[in-house]
């Protein structure tokens, strides 16, 4: 609702995964899961050209306690 309130705003939209598995495998996986947001607000009717994504890996910011849980395992979606 937001990014149609706002037709001029353009956002980043990171993925990130848990610890688990090689960067072989999480960078590519984080990738996806930013690309299925995009898909999924493009279904919503906003622009592509307004979203540019990102794969991070591992999440790096979440608490050591919480690296192999659904908290280190997101989409960020933040205005550039």
């Amino acid at each position: 609702e937001t990014l149609k309130e706002f037709p001029g705003v353009k956002v980043d939209i990171r993925g990130y995964t848990d610890h688990t598995g090689t960067d072989r495998v999480n960078l590519p996986l984080s990738l996806k899961r930013a690309e299925a947001l995009k898909t999924y607000l493009i279904g919503k009717g906003i622009s592509a050209d307004r979203m540019t994504t990102f794969g991070e890996g591992k999440d790096m910011s979440v608490d050591q306690k919480d690296i192999y849980t659904e908290k280190a395992r997101k989409v960020e979606v933040k205005k550039h």
